[in-house]
């Protein structure tokens, strides 16, 4: 999935019905926003705390213009997905080249830059120029995002 996760349902129940469905090796990769860092790109918002509530009223002015997509909006962060893949004992890593990869993307995708908030394009840019970009795959998984799980079956 790519960028869907966090739309669906029930997210975890999803996870746990993809990882059924493969066949033994297969893979199943799934790529959504981290919401740890608290950035919302649907709407290019700095989230306070993960309460929807409290966000959707600071921010109601730019949710009302699709507010479908914000009312099915799950706040995943890295820890739930660990947590539940572990306790599933599924077989799993985290991508840690996602968020220097997006990073570049902001300079390549001028379609992808511009739904990004200002501050973000800006910091990416400084990173871009000064080669600190490098950098960003020294952060933990935990704190990337986007976040991109790949999930083997025996």
């Amino acid at each position: 999935t790519i960028n869907a996760f966090e739309h669906m349902r029930d997210p975890l129940l999803t996870l746990d019905n993809m990882y059924r469905s493969l066949e033994p090796g297969g893979l199943l990769l799934a790529h959504c926003p981290n919401y740890t860092v608290p950035l919302d790109v649907h709407f290019s918002i700095l989230l306070v705390t993960r309460s929807k509530p409290l966000n959707g009223w600071l921010h109601r002015s730019k949710i009302a213009r699709n507010p479908s997509v914000w009312d099915g909006l799950h706040f995943l962060r890295y820890i739930d997905i660990r947590r539940h893949l572990q306790r599933r004992g599924f077989i799993f890593t985290f991508n840690t080249t996602i968020l220097r990869d997006s990073i570049s993307r902001l300079q390549d995708d001028p379609i992808f830059a511009r739904r990004m908030p200002l501050p973000v394009r800006a910091i990416g840019g400084f990173l871009r120029s000064t080669g600190l970009i490098r950098l960003l795959s020294r952060i933990p998984a935990r704190f990337q995002t986007p976040m991109e799980v790949l999930i083997r079956k025996p």
